[in-house]
């Protein structure tokens, strides 16, 4: 999921982002619970403990 697109389904969801720039705060705090969730290139945010075969994404694999 793109972060433009993860973004506005928390918008939709009822939760408020605060600041300047809400969308650059969100990226900063997806950049903080990166224990949590990936960056996946080119593909957007996946969660860190779920593998994503197309991606060639295993969780704890460093990539």
């Amino acid at each position: 999921m793109s972060r433009r697109d993860l973004f506005e389904a928390v918008r939709k969801a009822g939760f408020d982002i605060k600041g300047k720039d809400p969308e650059v705060v969100f990226s900063t705090m997806l950049w903080r619970e990166r224990h949590r969730i990936v960056r996946l290139d080119k593909l957007g945010y996946w969660p860190a403990d779920k593998p994503y075969e197309p991606a060639g994404y295993v969780p704890g694999s460093g990539d």
